[in-house]
């Protein structure tokens, strides 16, 4: 980890020791300046990932601090803001320029679906064929095949736990 702090005009400035961006400014960003750092779980970056980002869910951000770089602004994001912030916090205090992305991804994907059309290469949806990208006055998110697969993986366990019923019985067994 280097000592290099990088100044950081992207970040709002609104007086809190912790840096922040807005979903739109995040949105304009020229996501190459700066490390995106992705603490949501591996299944929810499959659904929705961030070309360029690095994955390390929350709870593992303390064994695995050390494979973010310091050589620029690291951009960070959960699903609501929460964790993000907490670990932007961590990271400013051992010399990072930190930044947290306010509202998370949730709150970026809701400022682009605001958009006339998606912004091309935002978010990976799995598919970048010109058909799939977004039509009319909101983005629309398809699910990725291997996505889909494991959503009707679990919605098939989870039915088939409570599906079979004891003679005599009202209360489903669980298998």
């Amino acid at each position: 980890m280097t000592d290099k702090h990088i100044d950081s005009p992207l970040a709002d400035d609104d007086g809190d020791a912790i840096k922040r961006i807005t979903p739109e400014r995040f949105a304009e960003l020229d996501k190459s300046t700066v490390t995106l750092l992705d603490l949501r779980e591996p299944d929810e970056v499959l659904v929705h990932g961030l070309d360029g980002a690095i994955n390390i869910p929350f709870n593992q951000i303390g064994t695995r601090l050390s494979q973010v770089p310091n050589d620029k602004p690291v951009v960070v994001f959960c699903r609501v803001g929460d964790w993000s912030e907490q670990v932007t916090e961590i990271l400013a205090d051992r010399g990072y320029d930190a930044i947290n992305l306010d509202g998370g991804f949730q709150a970026y994907r809701e400022y682009l679906a605001s958009l006339p059309q998606q912004r091309e290469n935002d978010v990976d949806d799995g598919d970048a064929r010109p058909e799939k990208q977004a039509k009319g006055s909101a983005a629309t998110f398809s699910i990725p095949a291997a996505a889909q697969q494991i959503m009707e993986i679990r919605t098939a366990r989870s039915l088939t736990r409570y599906s079979s019923t004891p003679k005599g019985s009202s209360a489903p067994v669980r298998s």
